[in-house]
């Protein structure tokens, strides 16, 4: 569960100060107001309601919740809709992915850029397009797991930071 809701809001990660940084904001406190915004809206909202759709669906009819996978209970849960609830998931999920991948790719070129200039940003580039493509072929249960590696990769660091700059924070 940890590794997924890391995954859906990168809290912790160190990711949202780059987007941050190019904000035209005046107010570092008013960015800070504005940044978590991010985190209620895909947390407490979007993560609230499709619990809230699949428990729901399960009490109507329990019966293809039985022996569904972790991955089929939105689907599952979608069919119900009246109309084209699976479609509409499925443009969902591509439109979330589409996202994922522009934002990764804008964080990546960014730390690239930082730690080895312009010409780090092309090879990052070709890199991240071959694991793309690496992405969209291998089992799904790998990328899942390479990802969540990743992502940890990313959140060690930022955590070991904010261990040593504690006694920084104004209480």
């Amino acid at each position: 569960g940890m590794a997924k809701g890391l995954f859906t809001n990168e809290a912790g990660m160190g990711s949202m100060p780059m987007t941050a940084a190019l904000s035209n904001e005046d107010s570092p406190v008013r960015q800070g107001l504005i940044s978590m915004t991010g985190i209620f809206w895909d947390t407490l909202v979007m993560c609230a309601v499709t619990g809230l759709a699949i428990l729901s669906d399960m009490i109507r009819s329990p019966a293809p919740y039985r022996d569904a996978a972790e991955d089929e209970l939105c689907f599952i849960a979608f069919s119900g809709l009246p109309f084209a609830g699976q479609q509409l998931l499925s443009l969902c999920l591509v439109l979330f992915s589409f996202a994922t991948i522009i934002g990764w790719s804008f964080y990546g070129e960014r730390a690239a850029e930082y730690l080895w200039g312009k010409k780090g940003v092309g090879l990052f580039e070709i890199g991240y397009m071959v694991f793309v493509y690496l992405g969209a072929v291998l089992s799904l249960d790998f990328v899942w797991n390479l990802s969540d590696l990743a992502n940890a990769c990313m959140a060690v660091p930022n955590l070991i930071c904010l261990w040593m700059l504690r006694k920084k924070v104004v209480t």
